[in-house]
């Protein structure tokens, strides 16, 4: 991110904050390094992404994909 955040500011531009990161349940990424995230015994996810219940959805919603917390 150093030759990317130098860049942008020598053009004036500032980066600031933070950029998700979601992987995938079946990416590449998961299934090639397993020990990098928290998966259980059945190496199924033990966190996943997702919201709850609001005023657009009752239910809330779950999207079965890895979030930063599952990362060891």
């Amino acid at each position: 991110m150093g030759v990317l955040r130098k860049y942008c500011n020598e053009r004036g531009i500032r980066i600031i904050g933070d950029i998700p990161y979601y992987v995938n349940y079946d990416s590449a990424e998961v299934w090639t390094n397993p020990q990098l995230f928290k998966l259980d015994e059945n190496k199924k996810p033990a966190f996943v992404a997702g919201v709850p219940p609001d005023y657009f959805s009752a239910t809330g919603q779950l999207w079965e994909i890895l979030s930063i917390t599952g990362i060891k």
